[in-house]
């Protein structure tokens, strides 16, 4: 921001300019302490409009996502696990695997998305013996590279997980809906194929949940 006096032909008057364009003259005696005022709050004021866009836009994705969580026959309001004003999460069952849905909003930086973050997570399996992982891994890593179309596995804590994320940008309600489908359908198909090639324990066994 390039700020500076000005003065008119006479040189009685000054006025300041911001980014080249002269603002009009204040009184003499407040001109210093009134523009010093203004040139502060500038910042100040687009900081607020991109936390704005950020709730506005939070608030909006949390209504798609219920939306779609009522497609899937599933009420949102049973499946809300965790609500708040920067993190919603909610947790429904498609057939034998478990989905965790999170909306997390973004941060109003500069230079930041004023969008939130959609994140579907299912799990799939325990980590097997220290003497299997390695070769877990690099099935996993494989896998990954020939495409699960918009999902991934990965590590959550000693839990094997597909996932899927993006941000709330142009997002519609039949992507989440389908995004959920997707990943219920990319754990059901390779848990059990999984544990029975490097061992562990499926997410769904009953004996995790009594653990």
């Amino acid at each position: 921001m390039r700020e500076g006096a000005i003065h008119d032909a006479e040189g009685s008057r000054t006025c300041f300019a911001v980014h080249g364009m002269p603002l009009a003259p204040m009184a003499t005696e407040s001109r210093l302490t009134g523009w010093a005022v203004a040139l502060i709050l500038l910042p100040a004021l687009g900081e607020t409009s991109r936390e704005e866009s950020l709730e506005a836009d939070f608030a909006r994705s949390r209504t798609l996502v219920e939306e779609a969580i009522r497609t899937l026959g599933v009420e949102p309001s049973s499946a809300l696990a965790k609500g708040g004003e920067h993190q919603t999460t909610w947790t429904l069952q498609r057939g034998s695997a478990a989905i965790l849905i999170t909306l997390t909003a973004g941060e109003a930086k500069p230079t930041g998305s004023t969008h939130a973050c959609l994140r579907v997570i299912s799990p799939i399996m325990t980590l097997p013996d220290e003497d299997k992982r390695a070769g877990l891994y690099k099935h996993l890593l494989e896998l990954n590279a020939q495409g699960l179309a918009n999902a991934a596995f990965g590590l959550l804590n000693d839990r094997v997980v597909a996932v899927s994320e993006r941000s709330t940008q142009d997002l519609q309600r039949d992507e989440v809906s389908q995004m959920v489908r997707h990943l219920a359908a990319v754990a059901d198909n390779y848990d059990d194929r999984l544990v029975k090639a490097f061992g562990g324990k499926l997410a769904s066994d009953p004996s995790l949940k009594r653990s």
